[in-house]
């Protein structure tokens, strides 16, 4: 397992959405908007970082909004 696929692994033990962005960039390398509301399965995930020749960056995706209880 390369370095980036095991911090994304570690990320998303705390629960959080990761994907990973372009080379030297903050932009998506995956299509990202369902992930606002679903994290990426430890398949996806997985996938995302198979290639650890591409020198991809790692990036978080945050909800678009969050319901609260009143």
């Amino acid at each position: 397992m390369n370095d980036l696929r095991q911090v994304a692994t570690e990320y998303a033990t705390h629960g959080l959405a990761v994907i990973p962005a372009l080379p030297l960039s903050k932009e998506p390398a995956v299509s990202w908007r369902a992930f606002q509301w679903e994290p990426p399965t430890d398949l996806e995930r997985e996938a995302n970082f198979a290639n650890d020749r591409c020198n991809l960056n790692i990036a978080i995706v945050c909800a678009l909004q969050v319901e609260t209880s009143r």
